[in-house]
């Protein structure tokens, strides 16, 4: 489980990309939102390490493409010395490989410049509550490398293994680290029957009969 996060309003977020135009459209973007305050900007991997030794925030949202250290590694770095910063990823690249190398690096969500009705208020939301966030299409490659690592068919598993929902994945990634449903629906401003349904629905889309199970699940899509 990670470290304890600090709920505390507004969020301090910091945004690294090399493309300035990008850092400029988030900032404008996420400082109209009265819960969050962009405090930095940088445009590489080791700039952000340097910021956090003057300043910690609870938010990093971060491209993979970098010059000098790239988004993974400062990933690492970051989880290694600030372990309670929470990182979004924000990239062009859709590559699997690139999604998993990140996420086990420590990153706590991954969404796509280009994803049709980007949310970013909501994902800075969603991992300052202790969720995960992915764009739809992160979603569903996650959930079809998940029906490829099991014992059985990919066919056969993606007949019963629909894409998960956004919520759903926010929920599994709070069953990973042990939430109970009552703290689930405090994390996600949900009550605990809506918790409980959701929870009956990834037990069936996901073929498992326990909590044991999707906590695997959880572990196996790459996501706690």
């Amino acid at each position: 489980m990670e470290a304890p996060f600090n709920r505390n309003f507004p969020l301090k977020v910091l945004i690294a990309d090399d493309e300035l135009l990008h850092r400029e459209g988030i900032k404008a973007l996420l400082n109209r939102v009265d819960f969050i305050d962009v405090e930095v900007e940088v445009s590489s991997g080791s700039e952000i390490l340097a910021s956090l030794e003057k300043e910690p925030v609870d938010i990093i949202l971060m491209d993979i493409d970098m010059p000098g250290m790239n988004g993974i590694d400062a990933t690492k770095q970051v989880k290694m010395y600030y372990p309670s910063t929470r990182i979004l990823i924000l990239s062009m690249y859709d590559n699997l490989e690139f999604i998993l190398d990140v996420l086990r690096a420590g990153a706590s969500g991954y969404v796509l410049k280009n994803a049709e009705n980007l949310d970013l208020p909501s994902a800075v939301r969603a991992l300052a509550m202790g969720s995960a966030y992915y764009s739809e299409a992160i979603s569903n490659k996650l959930c079809d490398y998940l029906a490829q690592t099991t014992n059985s068919t990919p066919e056969e598993r993606k007949k019963n293994l629909p894409a998960l929902t956004q919520r759903e994945m926010e929920v599994l990634n709070l069953i990973g680290q042990e939430y109970t449903n009552g703290e689930i629906a405090e994390k996600l401003f949900i009550s605990a029957n809506t918790v409980l349904t959701h929870r009956k629905n990834l037990l069936k889309k996901l073929d498992v009969r326990n909590t044991a199970g999707l906590i695997k699940s959880a572990t196996k899509l790459g996501i706690i």
